[in-house]
């Protein structure tokens, strides 16, 4: 059976400024090199693809005020305004939380990126529903990832094989697991993640004992 396949989309704010609030959580060196090699081979397609630099890797969690979307006030001005009271929200919630493990299945392509996707977790959708809660108390909109994901490539142009792309991505096993005791918020600066700055490290509740 045939699929339909989207036209993949350029990344018009790769490598510029921007300013977005997220939660994430970090990779395992071997989880990261794994990632890595799969970049490596995805890379022989050719240009139009970008790859995201190793350091900047990470397990997508959830998001307070995103990169691509405007808000009626400056993003840096509503986290300055909210963000410390916003954080507390969300210590208080990651508290109750045990340690747990994200564990990746494998690559897909999109129509935007390809990204490993990881097996569904209750914890990332406690931590999300929270941060839509806090969100929604204020009246501004929660732009949440759909899926537990760590996005490789982006995309500079659409000329490329994107049929190809999405058979090769498939062909690439991953399964590496990643051992959650904390959770950072960080400030994004240069998309996607080139840049960021540390806002605070959240440590599960059974991690503290």
């Amino acid at each position: 059976m045939s699929r339909h396949i989207r036209v993949p989309r350029a990344d018009p704010l790769w490598a510029k400024p921007c300013s977005a609030y997220n939660v994430h959580a970090e990779l395992t060196p071997k989880c990261r090199l794994e990632f890595v090699q799969a970049q490596e081979r995805l890379l022989v397609l050719g240009p139009g693809l970008l790859c995201c630099p190793p350091e900047t890797l990470h397990v997508s969690v959830a998001c307070f005020l995103a990169a691509r979307e405007d808000y009626d006030v400056s993003k840096d001005l509503l986290w300055a305004r909210h963000g410390a009271e916003w954080t507390e929200r969300l210590r208080e919630i990651v508290a109750d939380l045990t340690p747990f493990k994200i564990t990746f299945t494998h690559l897909l392509a999109t129509d935007a990126a390809v990204v490993a996707v990881a097996q569904p977790r209750d914890e990332i959708g406690t931590v999300r529903g929270c941060v839509t809660s806090i969100l929604s108390a204020l009246g501004l909109p929660s732009f949440q990832p759909s899926i537990v994901h760590s996005t490789l490539l982006r995309y500079e142009s659409p000329d490329f094989d994107h049929e190809r792309l999405r058979e090769l991505a498939e062909s690439i096993q991953v399964g590496n697991a990643v051992f959650v005791d904390s959770l950072v918020i960080s400030r994004e600066v240069v998309y996607p993640s080139l840049v960021t700055e540390e806002v605070d490290r959240l440590v599960l509740g059974a991690a503290r004992r």
